[in-house]
């Protein structure tokens, strides 16, 4: 990826480099839920579907890339300021270039982002609740609840690579592990926990719930991988 094709804003002070990916992951997701809006509501017309697809997927990526801007606002309150963020076809990504730093700070780093995601939950279903039946705002906070309810959840899973996973690696050391320790704990957890996520998975599919079950699975092998170091 050449430097001319990133584009670099500046956001609370720490710049966010943003990918071309970022892009095609945007208007992927744009038609994704242009279609959505239409099989539910096939009376729409089509520029009514755009329209609603627009809106829903700005309300889904807003909850993605807001958590990753999360991280800057407690990483500065840490004492430990966010080098950069980097917006491509992936999750969005908080890079640090000084990981020496002791474990409180490891923490409240993390802690921005479950924190955002937690509250813009709340605030989402509350919204919605209040929100006319069958309207269209209320469809698009739905998927902003979504959104927020996948990544909140997703953020505190024990992995390495999430801030479920820095948060229990950090609290371990700050109780007396060092951190090779800490890192094999995290890894038995994942095994575990990617064990039982996979048995689920394979249960779930022997009923109609495929998709729960698909889901289930595929959370497992993710959690299993990342215990064996296969995922990072």
């Amino acid at each position: 990826m050449t430097e001319e094709a990133t584009t670099v804003v500046d956001a609370f002070g720490t710049p966010v480099e943003i990918r071309p990916g970022f892009w095609g992951a945007l208007a992927l997701l744009w038609a994704l839920m242009t279609w959505v809006a239409g099989r539910g509501h096939p009376e729409r017309p089509f520029l009514v579907r755009l329209a609603v697809g627009f809106l829903s997927g700005l309300a889904m990526i807003s909850a993605d890339v807001g958590h990753a801007l999360a991280h800057t606002v407690s990483a500065r309150m840490a004492g430990g300021p966010t080098d950069r963020i980097v917006l491509s076809h992936g999750m969005p990504r908080t890079l640090y270039e000084d990981n020496a730093v002791p474990p409180a700070m490891h923490r409240g780093r993390s802690l921005g982002g479950p924190i955002f995601s937690g509250v813009s939950l709340l605030a989402a279903l509350v919204s919605r609740s209040l929100a006319p039946q069958d309207s269209i705002i209320r469809e698009v906070l739905t998927w902003s609840a979504v959104g927020h309810a996948f990544i909140f959840g997703g953020c505190l899973a024990p992995l390495p690579f999430v801030d479920g996973g820095v948060l229990l690696k950090w609290s371990l050391v700050d109780a007396g592990r060092s951190a090779d320790e800490a890192d094999i704990i995290v890894q038995e957890v994942d095994l575990a926990a990617g064990a039982a996520l996979a048995a689920s998975g394979v249960a779930l599919a022997t009923t109609r719930h495929k998709l729960p079950a698909l889901a289930l699975l595929a959370g497992g092998i993710v959690a299993i991988g990342a215990g064996l170091g296969k995922i990072r």
